[in-house]
């Protein structure tokens, strides 16, 4: 508010002194005349003209939305070095024109489209260079003969104009193809006088009027947008389907605690959430625990239990008509505890895949371990 009144007792001053120094003064008719209208001339032009000021900011709100593209784009907003010459008793000012016009277009953009801007995995880069911003305040004087016994000839006024000039390009984060090109520039102006024009001016006006037309421009390429960036994105590499006939039959034994600090019943649960990640990681076909006690009878249902060496699991999956079978220990090493699993083909009897992983030796941390070691285990399997 106090740089506002300064700006007012500042244009006050400047009118007065035009005023004085004007031939319109010397031709008064008296001056008493002269002292009437400056009476006059004083309140009004420091309540109603010169208030209004340039804003050194480019923020700006657009309410026009597009169809989304399915593209992602980083924004940069940068200075020529020119540009930078020009400002450079002015760098407070020409950074906050470019720092507010990058975070101004991202909002639009998040918010209308037509593509959104992102920064961690752009497959776009959008980057905007101001080649030339520039801004003129200049004071007027507008003849109005029917107000002349109080205006002395002419009416004050202020022009604020300021103008932008920006390249903007957007290119394929990986191959660097042009997929948008544009220069274009904006202008925008405004006039305070007596009874209007008391809002401030701001670089805002010009950036808009720029990012929506290359919004509008963008939308109407989409077409050829898009076929650019998919010729840049690489094929997804198919996955050969399984059938549900041909997916191999797995025996996942009970995990072996070795470090002794963990309950049965932990043990069980662990072991139970292994199958299943066994069968939706690795595709295999699991038999369950309790078929298998089943079909071993009761002679063998303490020895499923204690079935941990390879030997002894290998005879266990061929008398189920396995092909696999999956083997996991937990062990511990100082404060980290470690899964060690193995993967043994039934055919060949040697060890398919195996995979270790080490984590910190609590229960809340068991289970990312154990996914881990599925996630490498899975990683294998043709």
């Amino acid at each position: 508010m106090l740089l506002g009144l300064t700006n007012c007792l500042n244009n006050l001053y400047k009118f007065i002194m035009s005023l004085l120094k004007s031939r319109s003064l010397r031709l008064a008719a008296s001056a008493k005349a002269v002292a009437f209208s400056m009476a006059l001339l004083m309140p009004l032009t420091l309540l109603q003209v010169g208030c209004a000021s340039i804003q050194f900011n480019s923020r700006y709100t657009s309410g026009i939305r597009h169809d989304p593209l399915p593209l992602k784009a980083s924004v940069n907003v940068v200075l020529t070095p020119e540009l930078r010459k020009e400002w450079e008793d002015r760098k407070g000012r020409i950074e906050s024109i470019r720092q507010s016009f990058q975070d101004a277009l991202k909002a639009d953009l998040l918010e209308n489209g037509p593509f959104t801007p992102n920064t961690a995995a752009p497959e776009a880069r959008l980057v905007i260079k101001l080649r030339e911003v520039k801004f003129t305040d200049t004071k007027l004087w507008v003849m109005m003969w029917f107000l002349a016994p109080l205006w002395l000839f002419a009416v004050p006024m202020t022009k604020l104009s300021l103008h932008i000039h920006a390249e903007l390009e957007m290119k394929t984060a990986v191959s660097g193809d042009v997929l948008y090109f544009s220069d274009q520039s904006a202008d925008c102006s405004m006039f305070q006088g007596v009874y209007y024009g008391h809002k401030d001016l701001s670089f805002g006006c010009a950036v808009k009027k720029i990012t929506e037309r290359m919004r509008d421009q963008m939308s109407m390429d989409r077409a050829d947008i898009m076929a650019k960036v998919e010729r840049m994105r690489p094929s997804p590499v198919a996955k050969p389907v399984v059938a549900e006939g041909d997916r191999p039959i797995a025996v996942v034994f009970q995990i072996q605690d070795m470090s002794g600090k963990f309950e049965g019943n932990l043990v069980a649960q662990l072991t139970e959430y292994l199958s299943a990640q066994v069968g939706q990681k690795l595709r295999y076909k699991v038999a369950p625990r309790e078929q298998l006690r089943e079909r071993l009878g009761a002679t063998k249902k303490e020895s499923y239990k204690q079935c941990y060496d390879r030997s002894c699991q290998i005879e266990m999956g061929k008398a189920l008509a396995a092909n696999k079978t999956v083997s996991t220990t937990l062990i511990r090493i100082g404060s980290n505890c470690v899964f060690n699993s193995t993967v043994i083909d039934l055919k060949t009897e040697a060890a398919e895949l195996s995979a270790s992983f080490s984590g910190k030796c609590d229960e809340d941390f068991l289970l990312v371990s154990l996914d881990e070691v599925v996630k490498i285990l899975a990683r294998g399997v043709k």
